[in-house]
């Protein structure tokens, strides 16, 4: 999109708002007494907690240069105008840092004297590897509910509140906030179901009586079978979708079927911790979920294949017309290079599995990535500054409910979904999206044969024994899920007080 004049406006009114923090009070040490805000008369509106002439720095797996958003893209733009903004109202530099190592920069932190101010972390995995460095909690970081008078942490314009204080609180500090992704984001898209409408029609079937079974509510795992037998045939090497990136299918699987790898309950004793899902209902239904992925399998339907997490096969082989459907989803977002496509495709959530249709009946998606963002512990710097920066920084550049926001949303929808039923299916994704818990624990240390953290023996080596049915999935968790439980628990943040 360009939009020149609205960008224009955007960034006068970006630098107008920028000129007073959104602090709703100044009551901090010496070093954090709120200035007041450059050119601003309403007290109401609280103050400014940097110093001119500070330098605040922040890193990201994804940066790769000192100039990371220099695409001509919306949100691109958009950045370039806010840090400008920024920087001007309050007199300080603001640098991006490509390539830092994680060691170093958690050390420093450690020791109180951070090189960096801050960062975007890789996901909720690498989150847990920050908050508990070297088996400290906590030790490397600030914790920002002890800056509430900075910013509003429970603006749900500007965060995903929910998803923010379930998974990024502990004992009774937030340690992390979790802004939204507006737009389709590339990194933060729900989960969907992409698929090649002549490798259908080829099958006997249409894109149209898929819209039609989705807007029925009857998209469930038995036609999504009869879809994937029809058009596999391996013969030709043609599939009908494959394993591909991690475990994203039968991840979609499970949460399909309304369940996940890990939850969050109350002990007798009261105390609140992560357990890993494997028998009750919810473990129950997984047990289904992995049977539906063996079935997959066994009949031929799905290209076994385990890919890394940015192997680009899978996607390369949906777009030569070799896979009827792909996931989209797991901190890339496919439909970028879908949508340049020559072929015509449709977009559907993933079909119901049996025992979500039976009870919640509803069309599930679940976050395949999430950005925690966080400020490192610094005893001599002036914190409650970097803690603002942080925040004016990496909320969403449009407010989630704004104008903006919506149109940004509507353009990429039209940008990524090449009929009116595969738009209004992205609605249904967006709409109902959830976090997984178990992603929080996939580095967990664990020592299981080959398998040494949990997202090895949950889905690597793990799957490979499933699908390969040397033991049954319940023989396998049931054996080894007092680890699991004991790996989650070491590294539970409910575990450290």
């Amino acid at each position: 999109m360009k939009k020149a004049l609205k960008f224009l406006f955007v960034a006068a009114l970006i630098a107008l708002m920028m000129v007073c923090a959104v602090a709703c009070g100044g009551n901090g040490d010496s070093n954090a007494t709120p200035t007041p805000a450059p050119n601003s008369n309403d007290s109401s509106a609280g103050g400014n907690f940097t110093k001119p002439g500070e330098t605040y720095s922040f890193t990201s797996w994804q940066y790769n240069s000192t100039n990371p958003y220099a695409d001509d893209d919306e949100r691109s733009q958009a950045m370039r105008e806010r840090v400008e903004a920024i920087q001007t109202s309050y007199g300080i530099t603001i640098e991006f840092v490509p390539g830092s190592s994680q060691g170093a920069m958690l050390q420093s932190a450690f020791q109180g004297m951070p090189e960096i101010t801050g960062q975007k972390e890789g996901g909720l995995h690498t989150m847990m590897n920050t908050y508990l460095y070297q088996g400290n909690a906590g030790v490397c970081l600030t914790a920002l509910s002890d800056h509430s008078d900075v910013y509003n942490l429970k603006d749900e314009n500007k965060f995903n509140v929910y998803s923010q204080y379930d998974l990024c609180e502990y004992n009774d500090k937030l340690w992390f906030f979790i802004p939204w992704e507006i737009g389709i984001h590339f990194e933060c898209g729900g989960n969907a179901l992409v698929f090649n409408k002549k490798l259908i029609e080829a099958a006997g079937s249409s894109a149209e009586e898929i819209y039609k079974w989705v807007d029925e509510g009857t998209w469930t795992w038995d036609k999504f079978e009869t879809l994937l037998s029809a058009t596999t045939i391996q013969a030709k090497g043609q599939y009908g979708i494959e394993r591909g990136n991690e475990a994203l299918v039968m991840w979609s699987l499970a949460n399909s079927n309304g369940t996940e790898f890990v939850r969050k309950e109350t002990l007798p004793n009261g105390q609140i911790q992560d357990t890993f899902v494997y028998s009750g209902d919810k473990g129950d239904r997984l047990m289904r979920a992995y049977d539906e992925f063996i079935k997959f399998k066994n009949q031929g339907w799905m290209e076994p294949t385990y890919y890394s997490t940015g192997a680009k096969e899978p996607l390369e082989h949906f777009l030569a017309g070799q896979v009827a459907f792909f996931y989209n989803g797991y901190s890339t977002n496919p439909l970028k290079e879908i949508a340049k496509a020559e072929f015509d495709y449709g977009i559907v959530p993933w079909p119901k599995g049996p025992d979500n249709a039976a009870n919640e009946n509803k069309y599930y998606s679940f976050f395949p990535h999430m950005n925690p963002y966080c400020v490192f512990r610094d005893t001599e710097g002036n914190v409650k500054g970097a803690v603002q920066i942080l925040c004016e920084l990496y909320t969403p550049i449009y407010d989630k409910n704004s104008q903006e926001a919506i149109d940004l949303y509507e353009d990429e929808k039209m940008q990524y979904g090449r009929d009116q039923d595969s738009r209004d299916n992205i609605d249904i994704v967006e709409n109902n999206k959830e976090h997984f818990r178990v992603f929080m624990y996939s580095f967990a240390p664990v020592s299981l044969g080959n398998a040494n953290r949990v997202c090895d023996a949950l889905f690597g080596k793990g799957e490979d024994d499933i699908l390969n049915q040397t033991q049954s999935a319940q023989t396998y968790f049931s054996g080894i899920a007092g680890a699991i439980n004991n790996a989650i628990e070491i590294r539970s943040p409910y575990s450290w007080k």
